[in-house]
């Protein structure tokens, strides 16, 4: 059975402007299946802002070669890569958590949907519980109230479950990873709602 969905609290929300999303990364610090943001280009500035998922390092250059979400592939310097969040460490590891891309990118604030995407974290939890905990809990560019209680609602039904096939070392270390995550990841929900709550009461009021 599973754990019932969970309202977000507010008592951690602080008054305080919202940051930029995301770390420049510094040399050396991208691993395979990072989610990463495309900034400072010139040579293709239509790019810039765009995110997809680091699939190959190029020895020779030393480029990385980033999939971009509808774009295509194409070989970028680390210096124009902001991280989203880290990577597998493996090709095995890259198709998971592109898979998880797409889910996170579709899963709806409804039960069954919901339940899909914590079976398929579950089921892929063996070389990648800690790279599926910092998907779920990193902080979409673009929140809303609707996603953030789907993600926050995920990684609850993620770790509870878990916890409950504690046997399993794999899925297990949700709980560490969730641990360590969460209370950086409610700080950032809490500035952005910070941030955007001004702007959606004014919109209620022009409504």
């Amino acid at each position: 059975d599973l754990h019932p969905l969970h309202s977000p609290t507010y008592s951690w929300l602080l008054p305080v402007s919202c940051p930029a999303h995301g770390a420049m990364a510094p040399p050396g610090s991208l691993t395979l299946g990072a989610r990463v943001r495309l900034q400072g280009l010139q040579a293709k500035p239509e790019l810039n802002d765009k995110e997809g998922i680091c699939v190959e390092r190029k020895a020779e250059t030393g480029r990385w070669l980033v999939r971009i979400d509808g774009a295509g592939e194409f070989a970028f310097k680390e210096a124009n890569l902001l991280i989203l969040s880290a990577g597998g460490g493996s090709a095995d590891g890259v198709a998971v958590l592109e898979g998880l891309d797409q889910i996170l990118a579709q899963v709806e604030p409804t039960r069954k949907s919901i339940c899909d995407a914590m079976v398929y974290c579950l089921d892929n939890a063996t070389e990648n519980a800690d790279a599926i905990a910092r998907r779920l809990v990193a902080v979409p560019r673009s929140i809303t109230t609707d996603v953030a209680i789907t993600r926050l609602s995920l990684a609850s039904d993620v770790l509870h479950n878990s916890a409950r096939a504690a046997a399993n070392t794999a899925t297990s270390r949700f709980r560490a990873c969730f641990q360590e995550l969460l209370p950086e990841t409610f700080e950032k929900l809490g500035r952005l709602w910070m941030h955007k709550l001004p702007v959606e009461e004014r919109e209620r009021a022009e409504a």
